[in-house]
Order: C-alpha cells, then structure tokens, then sequence
C-alpha cells in the first residue's frame, strides 16, 4: 500500500483503457545498489527488485508511479532520467 496514498493516481492514469496491463521493468541494466540498497539505475529498492514478478500489476504501477521523485533527489535513475531530461 501506499504511504502517501496518491502514488496510485498517476498508476492508474498510466494504465490506460486496459486496467490489468502491466508495465515494463523499470530495469535499465545499471544494476548497483547504493548503502540504502536502492538501485541507482532505476531507483527501485532492493525488495521491490526481488519482489517484482510476484507482484500485482497494481503494484507494479504503484512502484514505477513513485519513480520520478525518487530520482528528483538525484541519487538514482541514472539510465533513464537521461532519457527523460
């Protein structure tokens, strides 16, 4: 669940008219995880890297929804805020 409670809004928004599609794999291949064991190429945690097939496609959306800010600190996402900018 979320803790802010409006990370699901932009999930669902992502979604589009088919509720259930999954989205991809934030992975980007820079697979290093810095001393808070969060992934700096795709920002995601260590728990949500492992967990990641196993989850819902709610959940899923709820992750990749929380992405941008965590990157906004400039510690993570460095594959694909580059793409972004």
């Amino acid at each position: 669940s979320s803790s802010k409670g409006d990370d699901d809004s932009g999930a669902t928004e992502r979604q589009g008219s088919n509720p259930g599609a999954r989205p991809d794999s934030p992975c980007n291949r820079i697979c290093t995880l810095d001393d808070r064991d969060v992934c700096i190429g795709c920002c995601r945690t260590l728990d949500e890297i492992v967990a990641w097939a196993g989850m819902s496609a709610d959940q899923q959306w709820s992750v990749v929804a929380a992405l941008p800010a965590r990157a906004a600190g400039g510690n993570c996402g460095l594959g694909w805020r580059k793409v972004v900018q």
